[in-house]
């Protein structure tokens, strides 16, 4: 009893959709169409998919339906009005047909996959609209059912970046061309053009290996003519006599950099040359410069004796000039002992003297005597002259029973001489 029940509820159910179906499309003629469009209607409605793609998975899905509706409605009134829809799916045949009528619209779907526009009418065969996944395709009409956006005709530049990021495709890159002369502009058999270019405001050119557009203008990128490589030529040549003109300009002023830090350099030796051997001088005006040698270094006496006879300075030169040996060269001649020193801007003279006292011991009327002689040699130079000089030896003698009286004696004598000569010389 209950498989009889269920079996009646099944066939009512049938029956139940059947009149439905019938209701909904009102024509009998149209019934398996009408289904066919409603069903792709409405998945394509709710999920954007190929009106082809759905019509095509739509017509092979429900050929078992109208198979079964077929075969479950021959006893129910209004069979004979449905039959010559249905008659395709009663017998192998007519499956077969509609198994193609499905190959056709999917291979619709293949086929339009890739392609954008009609080929022979240059209608738009796919609608585009941005959304924040980018830009989203549908082919057909509508609004997209994910952002509710309204589709568009998908434009040139929307196409182009589909298929560059479809095809991994390069966009314009920026060529470095720096000897256009050299370069190749154009293809050699067909005179295709190789660049494209774009100019600024202000005349320069950017240089593109493909057509496009600008990265940051997003104008349109052109092909170069042969007034545009000539242009291109001349600009070029301009701005590499102009680097070449400041990287000389760079080189000059490294050049003076660093002949100015190794003018420094000598600067600073000489300074600390000059500070070394030379006090510093107070006053515009040049005088004589005195140094005096003895036994034991300066000789304080000689010095200020030679400078109060003609007037000069016995404090110029310091100690490490008699100790470092250029005193010794100087008295020897050696003018190059005066290097760097600046004499020349405050000496009129440069008067050197050195003295030496030996000792000799002799017997007068019985008794022991020491004579002792003090020899004064004097060189004196002048700077204004090449640091050209004259020399003196003055001798003076001393006797005593003591060797430091004899001395002493001998020193005055050969200093009052040097003393009396440079007076003489000085004049």
């Amino acid at each position: 009893m209950m498989a009889k029940s269920t079996a009646w509820l099944g066939v009512g159910l049938i029956v139940v959709i059947a009149v439905l179906l019938f209701m909904l499309f009102a024509s009998s003629g149209r019934f398996v169409v009408g289904t066919i469009d409603y069903v792709t209607a409405n998945l394509v409605n709710v999920s954007g998919v190929s009106p082809f793609l759905a019509r095509g998975l739509v017509i092979l899905a429900t050929i078992p339906f109208f198979w079964a509706v077929a075969k479950y409605t021959r006893t129910i009134v209004g069979y004979r009005r449905l039959k010559p829809s249905l008659t395709l799916y009663t017998n192998r045949y007519g499956i077969i047909i509609v198994s193609y009528v499905a190959a056709f619209f999917l291979t619709m779907y293949f086929a339009s996959r890739q392609a954008y526009f009609g080929l022979t009418s240059g209608e738009t065969l796919k609608w585009c609209a941005e959304s924040v996944e980018g830009i989203r395709v549908f082919d057909s009409p509508g609004v997209d059912p994910v952002y509710g956006r309204r589709l568009a005709p998908c434009t040139p530049e929307q196409i182009i970046t589909l298929r560059d990021d479809k095809l991994g495709l390069r966009r314009p890159q920026l060529l470095a061309i720096d000897t256009p002369r050299s370069f190749e502009f154009f293809e050699t058999l067909s005179g295709r053009p190789k660049v494209w270019y774009w100019r600024a405001s202000n005349g320069t050119y950017e240089l593109f290996d493909r057509p496009g557009r600008h990265p940051r203008t997003n104008a349109e990128l052109l092909p170069v003519t042969p007034d545009v490589v000539a242009e291109v030529t001349r600009l070029k040549a301009e701005e590499a006599i102009g680097k070449a003109k400041i990287a000389e300009a760079e080189e000059v002023a490294k050049l003076r950099r660093e002949q100015d830090a190794k003018a420094e350099i000598s600067r600073a030796a000489r300074n600390a040359h000059r500070e070394k051997y030379v006090n510093p001088v107070s006053g515009a005006g040049s005088e004589p410069v005195v140094a005096a040698v003895g036994a034991n270094g300066i000789d304080d006496a000689l010095s200020a004796a030679l400078a109060e006879a003609i007037r000069g300075r016995s404090d110029i030169l310091k100690p490490a000039f008699v100790s470092d040996g250029l005193f010794t060269r100087a008295m020897q001649g050696d003018t190059a002992a005066f290097g760097d020193l600046d004499l020349d801007r405050v000496a009129s003279v440069v008067v050197l003297a050195s003295i030496h006292v030996s000792n000799v011991l002799d017997s007068a009327v019985g008794e022991k005597v020491v004579k002792s002689e003090a020899r004064v040699s004097i060189r004196v130079f002048r700077p204004v002259a090449g640091f050209s000089s004259q020399v003196w030896t003055t001798i003076g003698n001393g006797v005593a029973f003591s060797e430091t009286v004899a001395a002493a004696r001998a020193r005055t004598e050969a200093i009052e001489k040097a003393v009396a000569l440079l007076k003489t010389v000085s004049k």
